[in-house]
């Protein structure tokens, strides 16, 4: 198994965007949640709390677009044949050089894992209604409240 190690910053520094919001809104996972991005998660519907699950980029490896589309298509038909409505949620890198599209799904945190584990991912992002949370899935580590209080250099 494999551990947040390597990936931590990079996971504890990413954009957390959610296109389809009027406007897009962009959460700093690296920065406090304020306010007013937990009114606007309230009124698309998630103010409750959600997962956000990336079918792309398996094992922290990158794939060519073509292959992430079609993992991202396989998503977004388990998703429907689970009943499961989402929303797009991608993770950018600050500068947004790097995205991988997601989803943010209304479902508990064990079935997140699930979805993420099928999917071959190393972590996942979980809002509970007042922070966000990085867990792992292929990753054993404990799941690490965001913003860390520190990121490693």
């Amino acid at each position: 198994m494999a551990s947040f190690g390597g990936h931590l910053a990079a996971y504890a520094r990413t954009l957390l965007v959610f296109p389809s919001a009027e406007p897009e809104l962009a959460i700093p996972l690296w920065e406090p949640l304020t306010r007013a991005p937990r009114e606007r998660l309230a009124r698309l519907g998630l103010g409750g709390g959600f997962v956000v699950v990336t079918a792309e980029n398996p094992r922290g490896e990158l794939l060519s677009a073509a292959q992430n589309a079609s993992r991202a298509a396989r998503l977004a038909q388990e998703l429907a044949r689970r009943g499961c409505g989402w929303l797009p949620a991608d993770g950018c890198s600050p500068e947004r050089r790097h995205r991988e599209r997601g989803v943010a799904v209304r479902v508990e945190r064990e079935q997140g894992r699930e979805l993420a584990l099928r999917f071959e991912q190393l972590a996942f992002y979980r809002y509970d209604g007042e922070c966000f949370w990085l867990c792992g899935a292929l990753c054993p580590d404990a799941d690490l409240r965001l913003p860390l209080p520190a990121l490693p250099p």
